[in-house]
């Protein structure tokens, strides 16, 4: 079956975020081919992540392969993707996915974080959090319910 070749998240993050212009190229290579839904999507793969010299080398091998409507598949991905460098179909498109998985957690994660620093410097304009990080109104109410001084010191 020829070599599997893992690709790190991180480049494949990296290609996934280049350019319109090329994901317009991998669009147009697909377009005049009836591919199944995974064909299409492993080729607008392998543009964003191989370049356009070798897409066209998958284009050419994958132009090769006759159609095979008995299976419900225009083609058989297995026998294109070992065409194309070794390349294994599933670890290919779990690491496309792995990699939106975790771009789609890091813009998150940012956001989070934004809206908390939001929230804290909002509750702090208001006298909502005094500067040690406590929120000071619901400080001096548990310590009035605990009969405790206001300061929080037993």
């Amino acid at each position: 079956f020829g070599k599997k070749l893992k690709l790190p998240a991180s480049r494949v993050r990296k290609f996934l975020q280049q350019s319109i212009r090329d994901q317009a190229a991998a669009e147009r290579m697909t377009r005049n081919i009836d591919l199944s839904p995974d064909a299409s999507r492993l080729m607008t793969g392998l543009a964003y992540v191989m370049g356009s010299g070798m897409t066209t080398l998958a284009w050419a091998e994958l132009k090769k392969e006759k159609p095979d409507h008995s299976s419900g598949t225009n083609l058989r991905l297995p026998y294109y993707v070992r065409g194309v460098q070794g390349f294994s179909e599933f670890d290919f498109l779990v690491d496309i996915e792995e990699a939106a998985i975790e771009q789609s957690r890091d813009v998150a994660e940012e956001q989070y974080q934004q809206e908390r620093q939001h929230a804290i410097e909002q509750q702090r304009k208001f006298g909502l959090i005094e500067d040690v990080g406590r929120p000071a109104k619901m400080q001096k109410s548990l310590s009035a319910g605990l009969g405790l001084p206001a300061s929080g010191q037993a």
